[in-house]
């Protein structure tokens, strides 16, 4: 028997089609020889469905021969931080002078707003706070779940 060990292992991952996928269970350490997949991890559609998918060690999905939009993506375990039980993103950023950003401002009706990143000290504190995101789209969906955590309600 072969051993195997995953590139993987449990935690939250992006496929190459952008699909989230979250591995439950790491099955390489195990002893398991080659020709059984160790990673097995639930897919979340665009749509929101959920279903059971296997994947071999490297990440490529079990049901494809070849490439598949299924197939893990290196290095991109997504982070996230709980707030009020829900799990908003946390994107790794540096900010440059004079970039536009978003930040939570619960006094705005959407609960963020726009700035001018200029370093300073409020800069400063609403990045070390975590309040702070990239006007990115990514940017734009992460302080989105992030205002709602904290609101408890709907933000557009």
């Amino acid at each position: 028997m072969t051993m195997i060990q995953s590139e993987f292992g449990v935690g939250k991952f992006t496929t190459k089609g952008g699909y989230d996928v979250e591995i439950v269970l790491d099955l390489s350490s195990k002893g398991l020889d080659k020709e059984q997949p160790p990673l097995v991890g639930i897919i979340t559609t665009k749509l929101g469905f959920k279903t059971m998918g296997t994947w071999w060690p490297d990440g490529s999905y079990i049901k494809a021969d070849t490439p598949s939009s299924f197939d893990l993506v290196k290095d991109t375990p997504k982070m996230y931080k709980v707030i009020n039980g829900v799990e908003v993103p946390v994107l790794e950023w540096v900010p440059s002078y004079g970039e536009g950003y978003l930040y939570i401002d619960l006094t705005e009706g959407l609960g963020y707003t726009w700035e001018l990143w200029v370093g300073g000290l409020v800069d400063q504190r609403r990045l070390r706070r975590g309040l702070a995101y990239p006007s990115t789209p990514e940017g734009l969906e992460a302080i989105k779940i992030h205002a709602k955590a904290l609101l408890e309600e709907d933000v557009e």
